[in-house]
């Protein structure tokens, strides 16, 4: 309740122009979504279904853009500084760029650490997903449980997968004619939207789709020079 009557009362400043208004102006969200073609959240190469590069257990998905510059700032003051508007407008960036849907479909937020819900005072995910609902009139439903609290951020490519592997559950039985998306904000590796869409897949699910906010591949770091 805080967080959100903070978020009502405090002025934002565009991430893009820096003017006073909302966290996005309309003139910044045109260049980004401009022209955005779908994309594969793990490769990062243009598609339109399913990514022919990479073996992934969902048909289809996309990112607005690469986890930089004025997405980056929408991200982290989405994350970090407990902006919900932030989650507002990424979610009205997805529908710009996220296909129509099929005609059954359900959004799926992928399910937030308790830890960050306190700090953040919300779900970021959820807040996402319920304003992508509205948008295209589709049903929003929290069918995936976090099987453990393991934090991907500062882990190795290695390590993330691991923890993803163990990290869903679900404990209803899905529709085998629906399509659920899966909404989340960062893509790094692709392990937690792997090991989510085959979670819903094995309860059931008829197809999985991913869209993402930004995309950010892990840089190897350099060796040390002797």
């Amino acid at each position: 309740m805080i967080s959100s009557i903070a978020d009502i009362l405090a002025p934002h400043y565009c991430c893009g122009c820096g003017i006073v208004g909302g966290i996005l102006c309309e003139s910044c969200k045109y260049d980004i979504v401009y022209e955005n073609a779908s994309h594969c959240v793990v490769c990062g190469k243009q598609t339109t279904g399913q990514c022919r590069m990479c073996n992934l257990p969902y048909v289809f998905s996309t990112f607005v853009g690469e986890r930089s510059g004025v997405i980056e700032k929408l991200v982290n003051a989405s994350k970090f500084d407990s902006c919900r508007q932030g989650c507002i407008v990424q979610a009205r960036l997805l529908t710009e760029v996220v296909p129509r849907f099929p005609a059954k479909a359900v959004i799926v937020p992928l399910p937030t650490i308790p830890a960050h819900i306190r700090q953040r005072g919300y779900d970021h995910t959820l807040v996402m997903a319920r304003e992508i609902g509205r948008m295209r009139k589709a049903p929003v439903l929290q069918v995936l449980l976090r099987a453990n609290q393991d934090i991907q951020h500062g882990a190795s490519r290695k390590q993330r997968f691991e923890q993803a592997k163990r990290a869903f559950s679900i404990h209803v039985a899905l529709d085998t004619h629906t399509t659920y998306v899966l909404v989340d904000d960062v893509v790094t590796t692709g392990a937690s939207v792997r090991y989510a869409a085959e979670a819903l897949l094995q309860a059931g699910a008829g197809a999985v789709w991913v869209a993402a906010t930004s995309r950010q591949p892990i840089v190897p770091k350099l060796a040390k020079s002797k």
